[in-house]
């Protein structure tokens, strides 16, 4: 990839952001007010009425928008191909997305089998099998499109503009962690719990963009969460997180921050870490004595 400037990269990002926030917008407000004519005024009333599936594709088509915009944005203010800021290899690995994202959603369910079989009264099976194949799909097609557009813009492009400031690993992780956790700010998750779930989001993205400064590619990260928002969209939900679905399960606990993430933080992410770094056999010795490209 040819020396992207400064400038070329901060239009890379805001270009795709914020057409995702205005033109996707516009879209969805657009759809809400032909499927809930009643309601079009008070979008949240709206939302109330129309199905999980239908909210939940709504959510989505923003991502779709924003992907396109990456792409523009990388042909024509970055003149290069979308790939570069993928991947540092001369293809994108899918291999490595799909091994990430099979450890993640193992570990997942090895995690909720446990919980599940510890606390089975909290957990509720809700399953129809012509709403939950529409999920499938759906979600099979938009999630990777919306964590992929959220790994390109932080792990990509956000990623490749730090380094043209710093070169400390840590730094770099830390200021790409906290403007992750700054995206998620809007989320009722913030609302309910504060601090200790924003920190939550700013540690997993600063073990993303770990893992992507490591690799040299953002194909881990985003097999990761692809897995991790697969599996909260269809195997468990609650009745407050961002996103409500019809999954199969449904957690009836009240909101709290629980053990859950203290154990994504302090046990899953370094045992996955520790699993990539065997695997992909990384030198770890050096991460913190050479500069990063």
């Amino acid at each position: 990839m040819k020396n992207t400037s400064i400038g070329q990269l901060i239009l890379c990002i805001l270009i795709p952001f914020l057409g995702l926030i205005a033109f996707g917008g516009i879209v969805v407000a657009m759809l809400v007010a032909y499927l809930a004519p009643a309601a079009s005024t008070d979008m949240e009333k709206a939302l109330l009425m129309l199905s999980k599936n239908t909210v939940f594709f709504l959510n989505m088509i923003p991502f779709f928008i924003g992907f396109g915009l990456l792409l523009f944005a990388a042909r024509f203010f970055a003149k290069t191909r979308l790939k570069s800021f993928i991947s540092s290899r001369d293809k994108i690995d899918w291999r490595r997305f799909g091994f990430s994202f099979l450890v993640w959603s193992v570990l997942s369910f090895g995690f909720f089998a446990i919980d599940y079989f510890s606390n089975p009264a909290v957990y509720q099976l809700k399953f129809d099998g012509a709403i939950f194949s529409v999920l499938l799909v759906l979600s099979l097609i938009a999630i990777p499109i919306q964590t992929g557009f959220e790994e390109i813009i932080f792990r990509g492009f956000l990623l490749k503009l730090s380094q043209r400031f710093f070169a400390n690993f840590l730094l770099i992780c830390s200021i790409n962690g906290l403007f992750f956790g700054a995206m998620h700010l809007a989320n009722p998750e913030i609302a309910l719990f504060g601090w200790p779930a924003f920190l939550y989001f700013v540690v997993t993205g600063m073990f993303l963009a770990a893992i992507t400064l490591i690799d040299k590619g953002v194909e881990l990260a985003w097999g990761f969460h692809a897995a991790n928002n697969l599996f909260g969209v269809l195997i468990v939900t609650n009745n407050w997180q961002v996103l409500q679905t019809n999954a199969l399960f449904i957690d009836t606990r009240p909101p709290e921050i629980g053990m859950n993430l203290l154990w994504t933080m302090l046990v899953a992410y370094p045992l996955l870490f520790v699993l990539l770094a065997k695997y992909y056999r990384w030198d770890l010795a050096g991460i913190f004595s050479r500069k990063r490209q």
